[in-house]
């Protein structure tokens, strides 16, 4: 979940700070991911808040925390996930890539228009009408037009009562306990049976890597994931495999009907002699044969790769002459894959 709000600490008021602490506090409880910008002022009240709540729990950060800052910013902690972004449109797009819905809570001009890039995306979206400011403003918009921008799963008088004042702080724990037990769950519910009936139409990607190599796949398909959502494409691994299926003939099928491939080369999959005599023929069969179909590959690390024959034969996105793993920073390997992601995105189109 992205929070967003009021970034300077002076601007902020009670009820402001009222209701990011107890955003914080209950995303934590109900066991839902943080996106954090890393601003001062609501970002930096909702993520210590988070962050303390977590660890009273004793469950790892890095399971639930992204955190989205500028190369000049601090982060908040040294945990969870850390991804660097230029100081320009990406800080404050960057963000959304990762979300499944966002809460507004007040906010002076840029929460504005960060509510209106999550209502032309239609994703969930809670703005804290009695928090002021931009959410007040969104507030009020999304219930006087709710016919033309309704929140996915719930109705106009569950979403009334954001807008109640926020005076107390029982006032704001009531509120985000109510948005988040009750109306996430809905609208997340809404957002997925759209998306599950839409994966019929939706490109398939099948990405072929070894099980050591998991975390590029998690970290893959975390920046693919707003194209799931929206309908235009599936990504399959071998971990999607159906229980009491035969997973062969499953592999195989996927193998002949998905649209793209995508190969992680590494040392770890050198030694799969399966991927090497099995799926690659195929992909490189169907590179020949299938005008629509693609196979890309991405070099995660150096590795005598030209031992795969035929691959030589096929452009590795971002090249071969450094591998993702030899990038000096986290942000550097995190745009190699957002290079990845535009790529299978740019053959989508």
């Amino acid at each position: 979940m992205l929070v967003v709000g009021t970034g300077i600490p002076s601007d902020l008021n009670a009820s402001e700070r009222l209701a990011a602490r107890a955003i914080g506090k209950f995303l934590a409880q109900y066991q839902y991911g943080l996106i954090t910008g890393g601003w001062p002022g609501v970002d930096e009240i909702v993520t210590k808040s988070y962050i303390d709540e977590i660890r009273s729990k004793k469950l790892n950060l890095s399971d639930y925390v992204i955190q989205v800052v500028t190369e000049d910013r601090q982060v908040f902690c040294e945990e969870g996930h850390i991804v660097r972004v230029p100081q320009n449109t990406r800080e404050w797009l960057e963000p959304q890539k990762f979300a499944d819905a966002i809460f507004f809570v007040g906010g002076r001009g840029g929460t504005y228009v960060t509510w209106l890039g999550a209502l032309h995306g239609g994703m969930p979206r809670f703005p804290l009408g009695g928090s002021s400011g931009d959410a007040n403003i969104a507030f009020k918009q999304t219930y006087e037009y709710w016919e033309l921008m309704p929140i996915p799963g719930i109705d106009q008088v569950q979403f009334k009562e954001l807008g109640r004042s926020i005076k107390t702080e029982t006032d704001a724990i009531w509120l985000a306990e109510y948005i988040i037990k009750e109306l996430l769950p809905r609208s997340l519910d809404a957002v997925d049976a759209v998306q599950r009936r839409n994966t019929d139409d939706a490109k398939s990607i099948f990405i072929s890597y070894s099980h050591n190599d998991e975390g590029w796949v998690n970290r893959l398909r975390t920046l693919l994931r707003p194209a799931e959502k929206r309908g235009l494409i599936s990504t399959w691994v071998d971990k999607d495999i159906e229980e009491g299926k035969g997973w062969e003939s499953q592999i195989q099928s996927h193998l002949m009907k998905s649209n793209f491939a995508l190969i992680l080369m590494s040392n770890n999959l050198l030694k799969s002699d399966y991927v090497e005599n099995v799926e690659l023929p195929v992909f490189l069969q169907r590179e020949r044969d299938e005008s629509e179909f693609h196979l890309f590959w991405v070099l995660l690390e150096p590795c005598n790769w030209e031992s795969f024959s035929g691959l030589d034969k096929v452009q590795a996105i971002g090249g071969v002459k450094s591998s993702v793993s030899e990038c000096l920073t986290d942000a550097d390997k995190q745009v190699r894959l957002i290079q990845v992601v535009e790529r299978l995105m740019q053959a989508l189109s």
